[in-house]
């Protein structure tokens, strides 16, 4: 796997084992080799649709001034995810996005402004 890459799947792997498995994230910050191992395992088998949401999200926080286009390209990562697990899923990027922020209506109708 190309080392690009490879940062791109331990990143990934770094925020989300931070919100699913906090005890997992700790044990890779010890061993890189863990890491690499399951950044490596990721690479076979996550979807490419997650990755190229994510690699959206991550360019969109570095370029986007917006709060609300920095959050709308992660909830398109939370879309990619949840299409993943749940094919039919007819959740959109807000509705997702309204899991972690409480006023979530407010954020969106600024994005349509």
């Amino acid at each position: 796997m190309e080392n690009d890459l490879k940062d791109v799947y331990i990143e990934l792997l770094d925020i989300f084992s931070q919100m699913v498995d906090p005890e997992k994230r700790v044990r890779m910050t010890k061993s890189p080799k863990l890491r690499d191992k399951l950044a490596s395992r990721m690479a076979v088998e996550a979807p490419d649709s997650i990755l190229h949401a994510f690699i959206e999200y991550r360019d969109a926080a570095k370029i986007y001034e917006s709060d609300v286009e920095i959050m709308q390209a992660f909830g398109n990562v939370l879309v990619a995810l949840r299409k993943e697990l749940f094919p039919e899923t007819k959740m959109k990027t807000w509705d997702l996005l309204s899991c972690f922020i409480v006023d979530v209506e407010d954020v969106a109708k600024r994005s349509e402004e």
